[in-house]
């Protein structure tokens, strides 16, 4: 039987520790990884995948490296792993993005590019307490493109 590997934990959307040796360089060397969650339900179709990589990228997008934000990372783990629930999950992505705003002090309740009932459905995507009630949010497509350009106009 072939030893398992640290390679096992690494693939698209795991959930693993990684344990590494500092080397000469800035570069350290994979020494053992556990896999703790494969989010294998990912993978069952593009969509998923889709949402999975833009809650990610927005993650991404908006922390500087190395800046440590284990809260911001948490609520990233339960994002992700709400997306098998959810009917249309794009919902999460743009919750996800005013949440991130809401992290950086970013999310500004002046903003014009809203009108009144927009700002109830933004307001409800980032202070909705909990994924069940999230869930039955309306959000429309034009409001979901005005939350992308707030988030990327603000980050």
């Amino acid at each position: 039987m072939a030893k398992k590997s640290a390679l096992d934990a690494l693939s698209p959307f795991c959930h693993a520790e990684w344990v590494f040796k500092r080397g000469k360089g800035e570069i350290g060397t994979l020494v053992d990884g556990t896999l703790l969650d494969p989010f294998l339900f990912l993978r069952s179709s593009y969509e998923k995948l889709s949402i999975a990589g833009k809650i990610a990228q927005n993650l991404l997008f908006s922390q500087l490296p190395g800046k440590s934000a284990p809260r911001l990372y948490q609520l990233f783990l339960a994002y992700l792993k709400q997306i098998a629930l959810f009917a249309k999950p794009n919902i999460l992505s743009s919750s996800f993005q005013l949440k991130i705003l809401m992290h950086e002090g970013l999310f500004d309740l002046q903003e014009e590019n809203f009108a009144p009932d927009e700002w109830q459905i933004l307001l409800e995507l980032a202070f909705t307490p909990t994924f069940s009630k999230l869930q039955q949010v309306n959000l429309s497509p034009d409001i979901e493109e005005k939350i992308d350009a707030l988030f990327k106009k603000q980050i």
